[in-house]
């Protein structure tokens, strides 16, 4: 008994003690190269995969409380389970690969464009998440929005445009992307609704005419030791120089291990189609055997309009290598995680940031979890959550609705406010998983 508490005792004396936040807006770092954006950190954490005695017995009292197949999605679980980032900044992750993205628009077939949307498609599973470690994003706030771009090529210049809008030019004061150039790869995203928590995402490259426009209402259950994440929404790229729309729909993600060091893996059958040309491609998520196997292993297959057999089939891991086989057996890779180099997004330093901008509205719980201030965390976690919980409470008691700034819901369609310009956006729902007016809560 002596010996076991000693070594209790030293296990305590090893945990790294929190430090008290001193940094502000004003002191957040910046790129040295270009002082008005932010200093973008490695998405990889060393210390994501430590877990202490305190927190596992968190997680399991936690547990002790839900009950099988039990919806997450009002559970206030604890801070130190957080990735650092809202899940609106994870879904700008995805386009971390934008030449990938770029790369359907400049396809010359059919066949060549459906491919490279599939390459896209499973790229994003890797863009998306650097570290094995299963972390969750901040559950974004009911307004929180996300912009940034990705600089193309060769144009790593500043934006020809002012930062700050001036009263001289309206159409420069109302656009929310007045920012970005061009030939920057802009991305916006915006917390639409909170039940059912639904978030709304735009990607667009002017030039090339090439669009993404999605939304997500995540949904997730307790299954005793894993998390399941059910997502649903459409994604749509849309190429307007061939008036194609590519729809696609998203795997569920399990997290697994959870009373120990979790990690996540994408599982179910998932579908990309093409209207216009009747290409299409069917693709399935395999889950990590239980005995022996490997992780993120796909079956992907890819059929014309008048085809039964498949023109072609893809296999590999996400994570690491997609090789496509054709009939006659010649193979190509598909995809090569270590040949491709992630692009830094450009994200505005936070002073210039609005006050409902993710990295802006979370500073506070993002910097107290960097100085493992897990106490600190929560205090501006619950604040920022007790906030929306009174807004809620207003709107009801005065019969008023919300209203998102950026996009809007009309009819069964989610809509980005400024599809006016000659680049505009819409995203249709699919069959099955529509989020009618009356399903969006103004809570």
């Amino acid at each position: 008994m002596h010996l076991f508490m000693k070594e209790r005792k030293k296990k305590r004396q090893n945990v790294p003690k929190p430090m008290r936040s001193t940094c502000s807006l004003e002191d957040c770092p910046c790129d040295p190269k270009d002082p008005d954006y932010m200093l973008e950190e490695p998405l990889h954490d060393p210390n994501d995969g430590s877990q202490n005695d305190s927190n596992k017995s968190v997680i399991s009292h936690l547990m002790s409380q839900l009950k099988i197949g039990m919806d997450l999605t009002k559970v206030t679980l604890p801070t130190f389970i957080l990735e650092k980032r809202s899940l609106l900044e994870f879904y700008a992750d995805l386009f971390a690969y934008p030449e990938i993205f770029l790369d359907i628009a400049k396809k010359t077939t059919p066949l060549d464009r459906m491919m490279a949307c599939l390459r896209f498609y499973l790229s994003t599973f890797s863009a998306g998440r650097e570290n094995t470690v299963c972390k969750k994003p901040y559950n974004p706030i009911l307004g929180e929005h996300f912009r940034c771009y990705y600089s193309i090529g060769n144009n790593r210049g500043r934006p020809t445009t002012e930062l700050k809008p001036y009263e001289g030019n309206t159409s420069v004061k109302n656009d929310p992307l007045y920012w970005m150039n061009a030939d920057d790869l802009s991305f916006i995203g915006e917390q639409v609704s909170h039940h059912p928590p639904v978030s709304a995402c735009h990607a667009l490259h002017h030039e090339l005419g090439i669009k993404y426009d999605g939304h997500v209402w995540t949904k997730s259950k307790f299954y005793g030791l894993s998390v399941g994440v059910e997502m649903i929404g459409p994604g749509i790229v849309t190429l307007e120089q061939y008036d194609e729309q590519y729809d696609m729909d998203f795997p569920n993600v399990v997290c697994r291990s959870i009373l120990t060091i979790p990690w996540a893996e994408v599982v179910g059958d998932t579908h990309i189609t093409c209207a216009k040309t009747g290409f299409s491609a069917k693709v399935k998520f395999h889950p990590k055997p239980f005995y022996r196997g490997y992780p993120n292993r796909i079956f992907a297959e890819v059929f014309s309009k008048t085809s039964k057999t498949p023109l072609c089939t893809i296999e590999g891991k996400w994570d690491d290598v997609l090789t496509t086989t054709y009939p006659d057996g010649r193979k190509e890779v598909l995809f090569d995680k270590s040949t491709v180099i992630r692009a830094p997004k450009r994200v505005r330093k936070l002073t210039d940031q609005d006050n409902q901008e993710s990295r802006r509205l979370w500073f506070n719980v993002t910097q107290n979890l960097l100085s493992r201030n897990g106490e600190e965390a929560t205090t501006h976690k619950s604040q920022l959550e007790q906030k929306q919980r009174e807004e809620a409470a207003m709107r009801e008691k005065n019969g008023t609705k919300y209203h998102p700034k950026y996009f809007e819901l009309d009819g069964t369609k989610w809509v980005y406010k400024h599809r006016n310009s000659p680049h505009h956006s819409s995203i249709e729902e699919p069959c099955g998983s529509s989020v009618s007016p009356q399903d969006v809560d103004s809570s």
